[in-house]
């Protein structure tokens, strides 16, 4: 028990970090207090609050919005963590900020819809539906196969809810909201007719099926409910007050029985946003007469099947597609999606090129065509710049024509970069947009290291092609030299010792065979080649794997990754099984590499003596993330439960979580600026051969 006192006496510690700033010719040292994450403990008893234990099981969802016309979104106003139950019903997560979002993407440990999500000692506030943890974040469990897109082929069934409240309702119809999705009244530019262009046809919005209710009919795809709350009631109460009344109305246990994909079209006032959806999942929610505005509908489904946003939080908004933030509401433009977007929705794949450079190549010349041409008509539409990275390029031509006529980047070649293979959620960036005649340069972005280099030699607009030069990746002939050995040196060790654990085994077997008398059927010996000749390198000795081994291993002991060294795939043997393959910038660009490193514990939350050493001598120079402390310092805090513009979580803890503690890749500070913790991709600049 004394033991224990004197743990929860340090973990109440008050952590003081002392930032030196600069104020006219003198240094003035300021105090920064930091509590411990008890604070939310004492907070959540507060008897003001109408507070229960919090005990259901639910899974993490990742809610994406927009503010209309804003051209800076407000990070932390447009992004959250929410947990979700098995009955449709969603509680926002308090703490989940953007940065910390982004991160355990970034470290492939959140996927929306699938992880589970470990809350520990949590309160449900029932005035506003938000979970209250004593110590965020919560715990991130995942199982299986991960979540990757939406298969967007075939039919996808859609159902729009007009709701009503005792002092609100939303202005628009069930006519005009009809003609709006299927184009019923002649309407020419809907979510029906923008998906069915852009896909060629491939991926048809349709109306939900017709019901009847006790009250009110789904006829069309659209339905009008009345929800007997208030705008008092808050965004959180009033759309877990629909998905309840739709279980009740049609007797269904979720919303997702109804349709594929479920809007609520709420009244004005009810929240600050435009619009929202969540990731993965069936849900989007619409505030009036957006729920009638196609390029807003298109948005939001599109994070439903598994799409995330595009250059919205960076000072170079991606307008390329759909996916960019919409400034200007007050036209539809006929637009698509960007090259990432496109290649994970998998309606080119019979017309995309994967492009490898990983040792000496000769230049290679690529006709690439516009995207939108004929699904009849051969050639080249997308062109992946894969390397031995789940961060990659995508090139499309961006050719204004049918479904994409009214792109505001026309007649470019447009180079997205995207994460997770382009195979999953992951935000992209608008690297570099490139006319005739520009060059695009990225440095170190093959295995090699070698460059990236683009040249646009010519752009036709009359048949909708571009003519791309990929160049040799290697400044000079001993550098593509040099690779080309390393990589062969790589894989000859690989292949050596998959061959000495083969030949072990097969050994091992039959020596088992004779011991038992059983019969040993005829067989051809396993030879081993050579040991790679590369001093220092001498072959790998063959024993057991250290035990314990906390989970399996996905390849022979022998040929695990050392840690540091390069992985192939995130399933990797990853130091005999006890690390794990994880990306990492190379060189502070936009190169990611997969390397195998020491296990991420996401919930390291336990202070020791060491770290509280560590912690209270950060000076000017400590970062999270590439944040500066002495950065985020300063400005003032609202305390609205919003992490705001000049807040973060030194200076407003009451909005903004953070972890200060513990291994610095664990660490985190959310922060209301509108820049990201986490590097997305570099971007290179265009320039004139």
């Amino acid at each position: 028990q004394r033991n224990r006192k004197q743990e929860i006496e340090r973990e109440k510690r008050i952590v003081v970090l002392s930032i030196m700033k600069l104020s006219a010719l003198r240094f003035v040292a300021t105090t920064v207090v930091l509590w411990a994450p008890l604070v939310l403990g004492d907070k959540i008893h507060d008897s003001a609050k109408k507070l229960r234990v919090w005990e259901e099981e639910c899974q993490a969802l990742i809610g994406v919005g927009q503010k209309a016309g804003a051209v800076n979104q407000e990070a932390n106003e447009t992004y959250f963590l929410a947990c979700g139950t098995n009955d449709g019903l969603s509680y926002n997560v308090e703490g989940g900020c953007k940065s910390w979002i982004d991160n355990r993407v970034f470290m492939a440990q959140l996927y929306s819809n699938k992880t589970e999500l470990e809350m520990g000692e949590t309160w449900i506030n029932l005035d506003n539906h938000h979970l209250e943890q004593a110590y965020f974040p919560p715990g991130l469990k995942n199982s299986g196969a991960m979540a990757n897109a939406t298969p967007a082929v075939g039919r996808r069934s859609v159902l729009a809810v007009i709701v009503r409240l005792e002092d609100a309702y939303p202005i628009i119809t069930e006519d005009r909201l009809k003609d709006s999705l299927f184009g019923t009244d002649g309407d020419d530019r809907t979510l029906k007719s923008l998906y069915a262009g852009c896909s060629r046809g491939q991926l048809d919005m349709v109306p939900s099926d017709d019901r009847t209710g006790p009250v009110n009919p789904i006829a069309g795809g659209v339905t009008t409910l009345y929800i007997p709350k208030t705008l008092s009631s808050g965004e959180n109460v009033i759309r877990n007050t629909i998905t309840a009344r739709l279980k009740e109305e049609y007797g269904v246990s979720s919303p997702q029985e109804l349709a594929d994909h479920v809007m609520y079209c709420l009244p004005e006032g009810v929240m600050p946003l435009a619009s929202w959806s969540f990731v993965h999942n069936w849900l989007s929610v619409y505030t009036d007469t957006y729920c009638t505005h196609a390029t807003f509908q298109s948005h939001e489904i599109a994070h439903n099947l598994n799409l995330a946003d595009s250059g919205k939080f960076k000072d170079y908004d991606d307008h390329t597609g759909i996916m960019g933030v919409r400034t200007d509401t007050s036209t539809e433009p006929l637009a698509c999606f960007n090259g990432a977007k496109l290649y994970q929705l998998g309606w080119y794949e019979e017309s995309t090129e994967i492009i490898k450079f990983l040792k000496s190549s000769p230049p290679t010349t690529v006709t690439l065509h516009g995207f939108v041409k004929d699904a009849s008509t051969a050639g080249i539409k997308i062109v992946k710049l894969d390397r031995r990275s789940p961060y990659d390029f995508y090139l499309v031509f961006n050719w204004p024509s049918g479904p994409n006529a009214e792109t505001p980047r026309p007649n470019v070649v447009t180079v997205t970069g995207t994460g997770r293979h382009g195979q999953s959620y992951y935000e992209s960036t608008n690297i570099a947009n490139l006319g005739e005649g520009d060059v695009f340069v990225q440095e170190d972005y093959f295995a090699g290291p070698c460059n990236l280099m683009i040249h646009v030699t010519e752009i036709n607009p009359a048949e909708g092609y571009a003519v791309l030069n990929l160049e040799s990746c290697f400044d000079s002939a001993q550098a593509a030299a040099d690779a080309a050995a390393e990589i062969e040196l790589q894989n000859k060790i690989r292949a050596y010792e998959e061959a000495v654990a083969a030949k072990k085994k097969q050994q091992e077997d039959i020596a088992n065979r004779e011991r038992s008398g059983m019969p040993i059927a005829p067989y051809v010996p396993i030879s081993i080649p050579p040991a790679p000749p590369h001093p220092p390198y001498t072959p790998k000795p063959i024993g057991p794997t250290p035990a314990p081994t906390p989970r399996p291993t996905y390849a022979p002991t022998t040929s695990c990754v050392e840690l540091g060294g390069l992985c192939f795939d995130y399933k990797d043997c990853c130091h005999f099984g006890l690390g794990e393959c994880r990306e990492e910038s190379y060189g502070g660009g936009a190169t990611y590499m997969l390397k195998c490193r020491e296990p991420v514990d996401v919930n390291a939350t336990k202070l020791t003596a060491e770290e509280i050493e560590e912690l209270e001598t950060l000076a000017e120079d400590a970062s999270i993330y590439g944040e500066s402390l002495l950065g985020l310092y300063g400005g003032t805090c609202n305390k609205d439960g919003i992490c705001t513009d000049g807040e973060h979580c030194l200076n407003c803890p009451t909005d903004c979580s953070g972890n200060l503690v513990g291994a610095k890749k664990d660490r985190y500070c959310c922060h209301g600026d509108a820049v990201s913790d986490v590097q997305f991709g570099a971007r290179g600049e265009p320039r004139k051969r």
